[in-house]
């Protein structure tokens, strides 16, 4: 897996993307291995005991609320928003907020 992110428009997720190279194996191969990923995925969630999905809600939410590492990483985050003309800057932090109030 080269990179991996979601697409958001407010709260609402829209997509996930994926994004993977392969020397070794054809696009198709390469997709049925993603969808067996997300259908194995999706299970683990649903069997995932109720302490457990609410460390990993946390760890989301403490993954949104971080704190950027130096200036430059600031600033590429209000110019990443500014770029995508949304000029919500506070994006991250409502986004950590609405996952706070996610139960299994």
């Amino acid at each position: 897996i080269v990179n991996t992110s979601i697409k958001t428009s407010g709260l609402n997720i829209k997509s996930l993307l994926f994004l993977i190279q392969s020397e070794g194996f054809d696009p198709i191969h390469v997709e049925q291995r993603i969808e067996e990923f997300l259908a194995r995925f999706r299970s683990r969630i649903q069997n995932m005991s109720k302490e457990d999905y609410e460390t990993n809600v946390n760890a989301v939410v403490a993954s949104f609320l971080e704190k950027n590492k130096n200036l430059g990483e600031e600033s590429m985050r209000y110019w990443g928003v500014m770029m995508k003309k949304s000029y919500n800057f506070q994006r991250l932090q409502q986004l950590a907020a609405h996952v706070k109030t996610l139960t299994k």
